[in-house]
Order: structure tokens, then C-alpha cells, then sequence
């Protein structure tokens, strides 16, 4: 029976996105140990999402031999160990726990020096027209992931099915999707990635008034609740309005998402969980840029942007803007944003 090593430490959206390679290796190596390492807020939702992994904390805080002995008394043995994270921390913890156990070590490409130099471009260019020099959008982080952990089976001697062409994140949380629900997910990591509040009730308003959505559900953390009630406030009587933010576990949102038609976000840990559980989205990038690879991947998802050639401004989205006007969400364009509600509408109405 194989004994399989994940770190990933990173944020909530990260999580989402590297949980593809649970998806692989139950599929292909069913039966297997599967160990997650990660930071204590996303572990829960690994456990809930996948119940038959294993779950320990890496401690940020801790030093290297305190969590080296957590990974050491997680399994007898491992096979392999998947570094999903390949921070400096998971990179020294993977080689000693490689050597420790006597099975390779592997991790992923995060491209980050291509992102950096998308940056370093648009901060070169600022708002001046000219040649964009990177052109071809970054391979999808998912997708990065899902090629690090089947080139991780084939180290350890395990064959991919000839059938199988690409893996993409999955939660099967047991909900289906309700017509006339939808969610609207609220803030982001940084201030500076969030769609202005006035265009949320143009959009909000256009599928109360067009009868496309009769059960909205607002999630995001504590600080977006009362953003959430200004928005349920202009249309309240008309239509029903839970306002969730602060009050939901990653995977309780998960099972909520499951029942809506499609959700409406920004660049955040949200909008990857509404594609996990296979619910179209909307997603707005501002200070970052689809081409960073989370660009959102379902067949009925869409990104939209303001093509301005000052983003992207920071790798992370934590910025306060040069210019001091966040231009690259107030020139978003809703007139297509309309056309795609409109669009799904008459897919699952």
C-alpha cells in the first residue's frame, strides 16, 4: 500500500487548487495513504473535502526539527514526497524528510519568475500603450499541480491510464444546483483586488430585475457583512437573501456554492471553490492578471478585466495603487458581465 507525502502551506485559493492532486491519486493509486501537510485553517477543509486523507499541521512558527518530527511520526514510511508549496520552509522539510524515509522528492514549477516579470513589465510600461512581451498566458496552477503530482506516480513507478488527458479540481459535496440561486462572493485577500460596491449592485440588479436570480446567497468573511446588507438592502421583499459572510466553514461555502447555477467573484479562494464544485463563476481580476494561471477554467466561466497595461501591479494583488484611482476595476466593462448572466440563464433556467 503506497504512503503519499502533500505539503501545501499556502492560502485558502492555493488549497483549493492543489487539492486536484487528491483527486489524482485516489483515482489512480486507489487505496494509497494520502498525507496533507498544511497550516491549521486549511485542514479542515482537506478532511471534510476528503475524508479518507490524513491531516497534520506544519507549524509557521515552529523550527525546522519540531516539524520535521511531525512529518516523521505521520507514516512509518512514505513512497514519495509532493511539495506543492516550494517555499524555502517545505523545500528544506521535503529533502530531509525525503532522506529521512529513503523515497524521492518532487516539486512543481510556480513560475515565479515569469510572474515577476509580468509585473516588472507593466510597471515599466505603466499606462502607456505598447507591446505586450508575454503574451502567451501561464500555465493554469491547477493544472502545474495535477503535471507535478502524475510526473511524482511515474518516479515511483506508478503508470497514468492512457485515458486520462488532464485533471481538474473537484469536490463532490453531494448538493445540485437549484435554478434561480446564485452566490455573490465578497472581498479578497487584499482590499485592493475587490469590485467596487456599485458595480456589485448594477450586477446584482440586473438579475433581480431580469427574474435570473431568486435566492442569492452572499459569503465572504466577517468584514463583508455589512457590504452584504447594503446590497440585499435595495431589493429586499422582491427576492430572499442569506447573508453568510463570517459564518461558514470553506466547506460549509463549498455545499452552498453546489446549489447555485453560478457565482459572481473576485480574484479569491471563493471563485476556485465554485469551480471545484463544477458551479460556474464570474470572476473580476483588477491588480492581478489572468495570465498568473487563475484564470477561472470551466467551460461556462468567464474572467473579466480592464485592459489597461498597468496590471498587473504586484504578483499577490496587495497594492495600494500607483495612481491612486484602481482604474482596473472601475473601467471593468458590465455590458458583457450582462451578457454572460444572461447567457447561463438560459442554460440552467
Amino acid at each position: 500500500m503506497f504512503a503519499i507525502a502533500i505539503f501545501r502551506t499556502g492560502s485558502f485559493g492555493e488549497v483549493v487548487l492543489a487539492s486536484v492532486a487528491i483527486n489524482i491519486l485516489q483515482d489512480v493509486v486507489p487505496g494509497a495513504h494520502i498525507h496533507w501537510f498544511g497550516k491549521s485553517a486549511t485542514l479542515g477543509f482537506i478532511k471534510d473535502a476528503f475524508p479518507a486523507s490524513h491531516v497534520h499541521e506544519i507549524k509557521p512558527g515552529a523550527g525546522y526539527k519540531a516539524n520535521i518530527k511531525i512529518v516523521k511520526e505521520a507514516s512509518q514510511s512514505f513512497d514519495i514526497i509532493i511539495d506543492l508549496q516550494r517555499s524555502l520552509r517545505t523545500i528544506i522539510l521535503g529533502k530531509l524528510a525525503a532522506a529521512h524515509f529513503s523515497c524521492p522528492y518532487i516539486t512543481w514549477n510556480k513560475y515565479s519568475i515569469h510572474r515577476s516579470l509580468l509585473v516588472l513589465q507593466s510597471r515599466i510600461r505603466g499606462r502607456a500603450s505598447g507591446a505586450d512581451l508575454m503574451p502567451v498566458p501561464l500555465t493554469n496552477r491547477y493544472a502545474a499541480m495535477a503535471n507535478c503530482t502524475q510526473k511524482a506516480l511515474l518516479k515511483i513507478g506508478i503508470q497514468i491510464p492512457e485515458h486520462i488527458v488532464s485533471y481538474k479540481p473537484y469536490i463532490n459535496t453531494g448538493h445540485s444546483p437549484i435554478p434561480k440561486t446564485i452566490a455573490i462572493n465578497l472581498g479578497a485577500l487584499y482590499a485592493g483586488k475587490e469590485l467596487p460596491l456599485y458595480k456589485l449592485k448594477e450586477i446584482l440588479s440586473y438579475t433581480v430585475n431580469n427574474n435570473i436570480a431568486e435566492t442569492v446567497y452572499f459569503l465572504g468573511d466577517e468584514s463583508k457583512y455589512t457590504n452584504a446588507e447594503i446590497l440585499a438592502g435595495q431589493h429586499k421583499g422582491s427576492i430572499h437573501f442569506y447573508n453568510l459572510c463570517g459564518k461558514t466553514t470553506l466547506w460549509q461555502a463549498a455545499c452552498i456554492l453546489a446549489t447555485c447555477t453560478f457565482s459572481i467573484s473576485n480574484d479569491t479562494a471563493l471563485a476556485h471553490l465554485s469551480e471545484c464544485v463544477n458551479t460556474p463563476v464570474l470572476m473580476f481580476f483588477g491588480p492581478t492578471h489572468e495570465k498568473f494561471g487563475y484564470r477561472p477554467h470551466l467551460q461556462n466561466s468567464k474572467s473579466f478585466s480592464a485592459n489597461i497595461s498597468c496590471r498587473p501591479c504586484t504578483k499577490g494583488g496587495n497594492t495600494n495603487c500607483r495612481y491612486k484611482d484602481f482604474k482596473c476595476l472601475h473601467d471593468i466593462n458590465l455590458l458583457p458581465v450582462f451578457d454572460h448572466i444572461s447567457y447561463l440563464n438560459t442554460i440552467y433556467s
